[in-house]
């Protein structure tokens, strides 16, 4: 559209969105695209900064294109707020045929006067919301096709099929001339059975399509983290991507019809809200609104108005309070004391990506959710770590759960003496180790270059096993045996400084 300085200023206070289809504003921001301007753009009798008529269809939705010349779209809205004190707004095709503007155009009326103030008759809800402020044409009964048999096409190198639709108000300034107050925009027509090229466009087979400015249409998608369900006081995060990335203006957030607080400002495609969703079940979008520009580079380029989008719609339900964590099952059900990097699996509910588990006197590490109900990782026990029953907590993004009967913590083998106790390099003998809590299975170890082999569990106080000492083992007194239980004893293990080598 064509507009003086201060309806500019006016669009900057009263802008409005349509709610049938995509969200559009009236008024919308330019962006350049590569292209070459028409001959005759701009236009010479309007004023910077520029904009542009936008078309819909019956239902109020915004179209740049279209397949039916008789009546190519049913409402031409200007993008700025009417002259002070006009009542009435018409509609004109011009023929740029015949000379830049303003010279001797070809210009026919399509749609005589029709009042925008009160709401046109019969329009659309949202289109009648926007009567009583903007020039608002209905050109149901426009046929270019009629027009154009009386008038000689264009033949503009580049441009041909090429026609401007013009948007007229009856105030002051405006009177349905080139030299008063309007709206244009130029578009391109098509009378075959195909489609054309107009400077680089493709106007379909008895269409029409917008050529200047061109139309982009956004696209706009919404995501919400974390996923639905979730428990009262959950932060969520909605993030709306808008595409082209490129586009400036702001995203404004609708909880159903509720708007969520301000707009937020497009950052290289992106606009986040946090927010803390009450109980219940919520439908969030996400709606991008152009920021409003001017087409003053429409000297040396296109000019690409981008319009605005409804992003799809994020079901999110909040319950009253968290969602059950259950620890059902800890696997082995025994941990001894000093147990080392032994494999261990939780089974139970709700669990996920980010769960952590705790035991008092345990550390966990090499931790996987594998999935909704098994955990597993390693388990070191403290050798201090309290012996008896252990709670073992889970803890996620969903909640906490416990069991307190999953797991035991034995206490670790003591060793106190090895019989006999002093061996020299090089020797091999069987010998005696006594002490506490031997279980079946368990292993021992000495200091390097002694090794245990032929090991038995005699008692839980008893083992005998085979010791051979390397001629090279280092010597000295109170070297340290340990014995580390099997899996009945949970992997514990104790050490006793009680061997010599000579």
């Amino acid at each position: 559209m064509r507009t003086s300085r201060w309806a500019r200023s006016a669009v900057l206070t009263g802008i409005s969105l349509l709610g049938l289809g995509a969200p559009l504003m009236v008024g919308v921001g330019a962006s350049f695209a590569a292209g070459s301007a028409p001959s005759w753009e701009p236009d010479a009798n309007a004023a910077a900064p520029y904009g542009n008529v936008t078309f819909y269809d019956a239902n109020g939705n915004q179209v740049s294109s279209g397949t039916n010349l008789t009546s190519p779209f049913a409402y031409v809205v200007a993008g700025t707020a009417a002259d002070t004190g006009a009542t009435k707004a018409s509609l004109y095709f011009a023929n740029p045929q015949h000379g830049a503007v303003p010279g001797n155009w070809t210009i026919s009326s399509e749609a005589g006067p029709t009042r925008f103030s009160p709401s046109l008759s019969g329009a659309p809800a949202d289109i009648a919301a926007l009567a009583p402020t903007y020039p608002v044409v209905a050109s149901s009964s426009a046929s270019i096709t009629n027009w154009l048999g009386v008038n000689i096409p264009s033949t503009t190198p580049g441009w041909a099929n090429t026609i401007q639709v013009r948007l007229t108000d009856s105030g002051p300034r405006g009177h349905g001339t080139p030299t008063g107050f309007y709206w244009e925009s130029d578009i391109g027509y098509n009378k075959t059975s195909s489609s054309i090229t107009v400077d680089g466009t493709t106007v379909p087979a008895h269409g029409w399509a917008q050529l200047f400015p061109l139309v982009s249409h956004s696209t706009t998608s919404l995501a919400a983290v974390p996923a639905s369900p979730r428990h009262s006081g959950t932060q969520v995060t909605l993030t709306a991507s808008v595409t082209p990335s490129s586009a400036a203006g702001v995203v404004q957030f609708h909880d159903g019809t509720t708007m969520l607080g301000y707009p937020v400002k497009v950052t290289a495609g992106k606009a986040s809200k946090v927010i803390t969703p009450a109980v219940g079940d919520h439908s969030y979008t996400a709606d991008f609104e152009p920021k409003l520009g001017d087409e003053t580079a429409a000297h040396t380029a296109r000019a690409t108005i981008i319009g605005g989008s409804t992003s799809n719609k994020v079901p999110y339900t909040i319950t009253s309070s968290a969602p059950t964590v259950t620890v059902t099952k800890f696997s082995p059900t025994r941990l001894g004391q000093g147990a080392f990097n032994i494999g261990v699996t939780l089974t139970g509910t709700k669990f996920v990506t980010g769960a952590t588990v705790s035991v008092a006197g345990i550390s966990f590490s090499s931790l996987s959710v594998v999935n909704s109900t098994t955990i597993t990782a390693k388990a070191t026990v403290a050798s201090s770590a309290k012996v008896g029953a252990a709670t073992v907590t889970v803890t996620d993004s969903v909640g906490s759960g416990s069991c307190t009967t999953c797991l035991t913590i034995v206490a670790a083998p003591t060793v106190k003496s090895i019989m006999p106790s002093s061996l020299v390099t090089g020797a091999s003998k069987s010998v005696t180790i006594t002490g506490t809590g031997y279980v079946s299975g368990a292993t021992v170890t000495g200091p390097a270059g002694v090794t245990f082999s032929r090991i038995g569990v005699v008692s839980s106080t008893r083992i005998t096993a085979t010791v051979k000492v390397a001629s090279g083992a280092k010597t000295g007194k109170d070297l340290p045996v340990t014995v580390i239980n099997g899996a009945a004893g949970g992997g514990g293990r104790g050490t006793g400084k009680v061997l010599t080598i000579t």
